[in-house]
């Protein structure tokens, strides 16, 4: 079994990861270490899969889960809201894991500087759109967190070369964008102009060889909206993997379909 962890100046206080497909049970198109109890694989041997991360990692126990829906709605980690709609849970609890799964979406883990509180968000583009990072963080905020004492990882996601999305959705981001306050400076450290990015030169897009298409690039449109909310770039992780491109250790909903897995990524306080 084989996992990626966050590259990021944090104590063993915090343990964080995502799961490849190295390890497991799962056979045929599943095959390996599939966490997706939504997938058409036998839900016994996803279960066993997940018994044998959990006892291999010492993940603590909880009954506590999501069922995303490619929301904006973060949540805390309570056993009363098991199997609610959301993208993002978090919590200030010991021992008690925040979790979403993945297949080419962005798994995006959080801890602030005093290790005592976390969270972990499902960003596929609809819920980066609708401001799944701005709800999740603001939940920590609204403890009184300050965003500059926040790190973040962005974990394993489809890369830019092979995300292809209409220009529906590209306009949708661009407009999107124009609107979020405080916006002077892009995830590159491009100064824009009136707030408002020029759409023809912006390299969170780059124009597909297929009419009308554009490759997006899921990281840096996060990196944009985490920079936008006061985050330190400096403290902003990871970002440099490929679901799609790397079959042999990632499921990839884009590449495979419904024959997809699914990875899990995990973050939670040690006591």
């Amino acid at each position: 079994m084989e996992i990626i962890t966050p590259n990021w100046p944090i104590s063993s206080r915090i343990t964080a990861f995502t799961t490849t497909r190295k390890g497991g049970v799962s056979e045929g198109d599943f095959k390996g270490l599939n966490m997706g109890l939504s997938t058409a694989d036998d839900p016994r041997s996803v279960m066993a899969n997940r018994q044998l991360l959990q006892e291999l990692l010492t993940i603590p126990a909880s009954n506590f889960h999501l069922t995303q829906i490619h929301s904006n709605l973060c949540v805390p980690v309570d056993e009363k809201w098991a199997g609610i709609g959301a993208d993002a849970c978090y919590t200030d609890q010991a021992n008690l894991p925040a979790m979403i799964l993945t297949a080419d979406c962005l798994p995006i883990l959080v801890t602030n500087r005093a290790e005592n509180r976390v969270i972990a968000i499902h960003a596929g583009w609809r819920s980066l759109l609708m401001d799944i990072i701005e709800n999740s963080i603001r939940s920590l905020t609204a403890l009184g967190e300050k965003p500059e004492d926040l790190f973040v990882w962005l974990g394993p996601a489809i890369s830019q070369k092979a995300f292809e999305v209409g220009n529906e959705v590209r306009q949708a981001f661009l407009y999107r964008n124009t609107l979020l306050e405080n916006i002077a400076i892009d995830a590159f450290g491009n100064t824009i102009k009136d707030k408002t990015i020029e759409s023809d030169k912006n390299p969170l897009f780059i124009p597909s060889d297929n009419e009308g298409k554009y490759y997006a690039d899921i990281y840096q449109l996060a990196k944009l909206r985490l920079y936008n909310l006061g985050i330190p770039t400096t403290q902003i992780y990871g970002g440099d993997l490929c679901t799609y491109s790397m079959p042999e250790y990632f499921y990839s909903y884009r590449r495979d379909g419904a024959k997809s897995g699914r990875m899990a990524s995990y973050i939670w306080i040690n006591s």
